[in-house]
């Protein structure tokens, strides 16, 4: 049987600055993370956050299996960032990357926090448009249903009737403001409103996978 891994992972693909480490002491203790909400600070707050998380966690960069990273969708500087720093931590340490959707975040995060097995996720794409996805739990693992689309509010609403009904519509604070984000719910059972997504919940992916 493989042993566990040690896990860092990273996000700035949103407003949010977000580092989690999974250690080899097991996927169900405690995981050491932190989260703060830091718009135009990435770069000064993530490297220190990452020193944080690894004292917190008793582990030193080296003892670091692979390094996981939000690799969006979300602000196309935040994304380049956290890819920036992902290379630099794995590549000082000879170790793998492996980038994680930022939607599967938010969809994961729906069903641990509130057992959602079919999950809609959204962030505000800018210029009109949405970052829109559709996920399935396939047993712990929130899964892609068809694939991650930038769409205009008004053609998803043409789409309406395939929305599945009893789904969790999940979307970032700044969805509140479009038109569609109120007619969804009319087909889901249950809203979740995150102002940033947390990547600490994409540990349950790479545990699982073991990639």
């Amino acid at each position: 049987m493989s042993r566990a891994l040690n896990i860092l992972c990273v996000d700035t693909s949103t407003e949010a600055c977000s580092v989690a480490v999974l250690s080899a002491t097991g996927f169900d203790t405690v995981i050491n993370d932190q989260f703060m909400l830091a718009p135009r600070e990435h770069t000064n707050k993530i490297l220190p956050t990452v020193e944080q998380v690894l004292q917190q966690a008793k582990l030193a960069l080296a003892d670091i299996d692979i390094v996981a990273y939000g690799r969006g969708p979300g602000s196309f500087t935040g994304v380049r960032i956290g890819i920036s720093i992902a290379q630099g931590l794995a590549y000082g340490i000879e170790k793998n990357m492996v980038g994680v959707s930022t939607l599967q975040a938010m969809a994961q995060q729906a069903y641990k926090t509130e057992q959602a097995c079919d999950v809609y996720a959204a962030i505000d794409a800018r210029m009109g448009e949405i970052y829109f996805a559709h996920y399935q739990l396939q047993g712990q693992l929130m899964t892609l249903v068809n694939e991650e689309v930038v769409i205009k509010p008004a053609d998803l609403l043409a789409q309406q009737p395939l929305i599945s009904k009893n789904a969790a519509l999940v979307g970032l604070r700044g969805l509140l403001t479009l038109n569609w984000y109120h007619i969804l719910p009319m087909r889901c059972a249950l809203i979740l409103n995150f102002r940033a997504p947390n990547i600490c919940w994409i540990r349950y992916y790479i545990a699982l996978k073991r990639v």
